[in-house]
């Protein structure tokens, strides 16, 4: 018997995912089923894609506050994604306005807020590193579909499945990011630009930024962000692997130091009013 908007209800059935295991950071998603739906309840839909580092995010949750006391009362509050793992967010820090978990919120949702202005569910929250400091949570875009499978009574199970991915394996193995199917920004393992999608770049060797269990050595695809460039407009070092160029700017080397879906192409300079030998970023 369990409380769910001032309703008590008995626990109809308790699903674990296939890949449960008890002590790991991995898979632990549970699906527990009522015996009856409390009046005028309706069930949030679940986000369908990866979520973006920066999303603001609400929590809910039922722990303690940050005096340690508490527990039992439903608080709100706000925060945003600082990375995205294969199966989990992050959110850091608290004060200034923002929010975070803390012991006893385990089992409590993040929401984001989508286009139209629902909140859509978006996490699970599973773990905290020290009350305040770093909150962990399940996504739940990558086992959409388990979810919806077990939730046959609700709303949410006459949605649609979610669209079936062109990528193969899982999110970071090395071969996920292709050019014929271009990884998202907090998605990896890319090996250059031109396996993101436009507005990202391929980072190399940031994986331990994406977690712990996430190798060192792997390359995700970010948002470019403005860079020092070593050099001016057109001049040999203007363009580079972690500061690639958008189209007409170069010195380019290879494709690689374009932006996604640029080509470099060679010996144009004349095109641009610079010397004839310096090749420029364009279109294929």
């Amino acid at each position: 018997r369990y409380l769910c908007v001032g309703y008590a209800l008995l626990r109809h059935r308790l699903d674990h995912h296939p890949s449960w295991m008890d002590g790991e950071r991995r898979n632990r998603y549970r699906h527990r089923e009522a015996h009856r739906a409390p009046p005028g309840f309706v069930p949030s839909p679940i986000l369908r894609t990866a979520p973006v580092r920066g999303d603001v995010l609400i929590l809910v949750g039922f722990g303690e506050d940050e005096t340690g006391s508490g527990s039992g009362i439903k608080r709100t509050a706000q925060n945003q994604v600082s990375f995205v793992a294969r199966d989990t967010i992050w959110f850091s820090g608290s004060g200034g306005g923002e929010g975070n978990v803390c012991f006893g919120d385990s089992g409590g949702a993040s929401f984001v807020v989508d286009a139209t202005g629902r909140e859509v569910l978006a996490g699970i929250h599973h773990a905290t590193i020290g009350c305040g400091i770093f909150g962990i949570d399940m996504r739940v875009d990558t086992q959409a579909r388990w979810l919806v499978d077990n939730m046959a009574s609700s709303a949410e199970s006459t949605d649609p499945p979610p669209p079936v991915s062109c990528h193969e394996g899982s999110p970071f193995d090395w071969s996920y990011c292709t050019a014929a199917c271009p990884c998202a920004e907090g998605e990896g393992d890319c090996d250059d630009n031109n396996e993101c999608v436009s507005g990202t770049v391929c980072q190399h060797n940031v994986g331990r930024n994406y977690g712990s269990q996430i190798s060192p050595s792997v390359d995700v695809c970010e948002v470019a962000s403005e860079c020092e460039r070593s050099d001016a407009l057109f001049g040999w070092n203007y363009c580079s692997v972690d500061c690639p160029c958008d189209v007409d700017q170069g010195d380019c080397d290879s494709d690689l130091e374009c932006a996604a879906g640029l080509i470099c192409r060679q010996n144009v300079g004349l095109l641009h009013g610079v010397a004839p030998s310096v090749d420029v970023c364009d279109t294929p």
